[in-house]
């Protein structure tokens, strides 16, 4: 267009439209206009302002469900990694439930052929009913499952956890009594290695009451 107007920006062309037209309007005459010209100059920039907020309005609206729908889904990601591990982490579920849920089958050792007993197994009482079991992982591979196992006075050994870390807090543990902790490795869904060396402690008599 020869005047300019169609490279205006659209704000541009609402403040050319604001500041000029109503000088125009008052005598359009002597610009050669005639009033209904000059009045659907301004009426069409009310309207072309009124579409601009809107749509900065819907622009705005547009960036901030965008971001939001980052951060869900950063936290979606974050949360089915700690879900994958821990169901990684359960010995009882089998490759073929694995792959039921659309897992991978259980990561497999690389380093060593068999899993390797636990090293260094000590239990420390860090509460009046609680019990922080460490081991060291040794030669194993970094993705090792650990079982627990306890064994609370004269009572047998029983499966306590299975996890993937190196420690372990037992709560609510039986007062007054000894209560011994072993750690076996496991690899895959059926090798085991033999049990680690057993960490006992004696856990206090009476519990301070609630």
């Amino acid at each position: 267009m020869a005047n300019g107007f169609g490279k205006l920006a659209d704000v541009d062309l609402v403040v050319r439209v604001r500041n000029t037209f109503p000088v125009i309007a008052s005598d359009p005459g002597a610009f050669g206009l005639d009033a209904n010209q000059a009045e659907a100059i301004i009426e069409l920039g009310e309207q072309l302002d009124s579409a601009v907020q809107d749509a900065n309005l819907a622009l705005a609206d547009y960036y901030s469900k965008i971001s939001n729908k980052e951060a869900v889904r950063t936290e979606l990601v974050r949360n089915l990694g700690f879900a994958t591990q821990r169901i990684y982490g359960k010995a009882t579920v089998t490759d073929a439930e694995l792959a039921g849920v659309g897992l991978a089958p259980r990561p497999e050792f690389r380093r060593v052929r068999h899993p390797l007993p636990a090293t260094a197994v000590t239990a420390h009482l860090i509460g009046p009913d609680t019990v922080k079991i460490q081991w060291h992982r040794g030669h194993n591979d970094s993705r090792a499952i650990y079982r627990i196992e306890v064994m609370e006075g004269n009572g047998p050994w029983r499966l306590l956890d299975v996890v993937t870390s190196t420690k372990y807090v037992h709560h609510g543990v039986v007062p007054g009594v000894q209560i011994a902790y072993r750690v076996q490795t496991q690899r895959g869904s059926n090798q085991f290695s033999a049990y680690s060396s057993v960490a006992a402690i004696w856990t206090l008599t009476t519990l301070k009451a609630a």
